[in-house]
């Protein structure tokens, strides 16, 4: 063996985007003049560089050669331990060729970058964006989602609110955003506020987002407004003045033509006594023929059965209303008396509060115990709806009818109210 290798340090520290050298010292071992070249070799030589490369060395002398790793910042360098090595290479004997092995400790880091899509948006009671999460660290970072606005006008859903980053992916969340407050009318109000990655022990990321909300009434809304205004005061006052003067200029005739119908009726009500007169004596009649008949015929036994009971059907209406607290849920029903059968025709849901979460309306069906959903609503977008069922839905004695509420967290209670109406059947009074 004509050479010799031997790395000055065998441990070497690198943070990713970094750099970091050692070096390893050569030795001629032969009796001639030889050139050796060095390479890298192990997982760790794509980041390695020698210099020089290649060193002539005379028989029993020696010369140092650096080494530098500098692996990229990039999520495919992982962090932990991986071996290099050092081959030198004697030109005239390549069979005497030597490595010399190290380890090399790469550093974990966390890169975060966040992207809002679309910045800015626009509505009048609501608007949606997405938020791009790009993890271009080397390691897996738990991380939160939250939303500041200074001016607490807005309310904001945010899913997923938490989330694991895998090196390399890009993770989306989805933001629903609410004005608390409705502008009926007027300039676009503009509302700004922040998006926060947070992550433990590291600088929140922030980005700037914007709303702009538009009035509820637009310019062709308050015209169509004002033309509906127009037709009312026709209807509720122009109109019946205008009836009225017709009315008072036939006066004189409509009391001519109600003389003659009084003088008619008399005639009517002559006539009618007459009738009646007559109708009395052929009931009397009757009366003498019956009682004639009943003491010639033989005797028998008369059955008496109850008449079944009756049923009534009556129109029905009632109000539901149900309060949930900031992350917690809860839910009021009716129960439907027994000996009575409920058919629900129509349906009217109201967001009171203007909160964030969703609420069910749902039917218990007491025969079976058995609960299926009616309606399902996300807060966010309800206001006020109402429905009327083409097949009303039936309620039997013991049912339920449930209106249950999950008020979503860091914002005010929740209050949502139902206004059902149907048709009872029930027994007569």
């Amino acid at each position: 063996m004509s050479v010799v290798a031997v790395i000055d340090s065998g441990e070497v520290q690198v943070d990713p985007g970094k750099s970091a050298e050692t070096s390893v010292t050569v030795y001629n071992t032969g009796e001639i003049v030889e050139q050796f070249n060095l390479s890298a070799v192990g997982d760790a030589a794509p980041w390695m560089t020698f210099d020089p490369p290649s060193v002539s060395l005379f028989p029993n002398t020696s010369s140092k050669v650096k080494i530098t790793f500098a692996p990229p910042r990039d999520p495919s360098v992982k962090p932990g331990e991986t071996r290099f090595g050092a081959m030198v290479v004697p030109v005239n004997s390549p069979d005497s060729a030597v490595v010399e092995e190290g380890t090399l400790r790469v550093g974990a880091y966390n890169d975060i970058k966040v992207d809002l899509a679309p910045q800015s948006v626009s509505g009048r009671v609501r608007a949606r964006m997405s938020l791009a999460v790009d993890s271009r660290g080397n390691t897996p970072a738990n991380v939160s989602v939250v939303t500041r606005d200074p001016s607490d006008s807005l309310a904001f859903l945010v899913r997923p609110r938490t989330m694991e980053l895998t090196p390399g992916k890009s993770h989306f969340v989805k933001i629903r955003i609410r004005p608390r407050k409705k502008i009926f009318r007027g300039q676009p109000r503009q509302h700004r506020f922040k998006v926060q990655v947070l992550q433990e022990g590291a600088e929140p990321v922030s980005v700037d987002g914007q709303m702009s909300q538009r009035p509820v009434f637009s310019r062709l809304g308050l015209a169509l407004l004002a033309i509906a205004a127009a037709l009312g005061i026709w209807f509720a006052l122009i109109k019946p003045a205008v009836k009225n003067v017709a009315v008072s200029a036939l006066a004189p005739s409509i009391a001519a033509q109600n003389q003659a119908s009084n003088a008619l009726s008399q005639k009517v009500s002559s006539v009618n006594s007459a009738l009646s007169q007559a109708a009395s004596q052929v009931s009397t009649v009757s009366s003498q023929v019956k009682a004639l008949s009943s003491t010639t015929s033989t005797s028998s036994t008369t059955t008496t059965t109850a008449p079944p009971p009756k049923f009534v059907n009556v129109n029905f209406n009632d109000t539901l209303e149900t309060i949930a607290q900031p992350g917690s849920s809860n839910s009021t029903s009716f129960v439907l008396p027994a000996s009575s059968t409920l058919s629900l025709t129509d349906l009217v849901v109201e967001n009171l509060a203007g909160g964030v979460g969703y609420v069910r309306i749902e039917q218990y069906d007491s025969a079976n115990s058995t609960t299926r959903p009616l309606f399902i609503f996300d807060l966010l977008s309800l206001t006020s709806q109402s429905f009327s069922f083409k097949t009303p839905a039936v309620l039997n004695p013991g049912d339920k009818f449930i209106l249950q509420v999950e008020c979503g967290p860091d914002q005010t209670a929740c209050d949502v109210a139902t206004y059902f109406a149907g048709v009872m059947n029930q027994p007569a009074s």
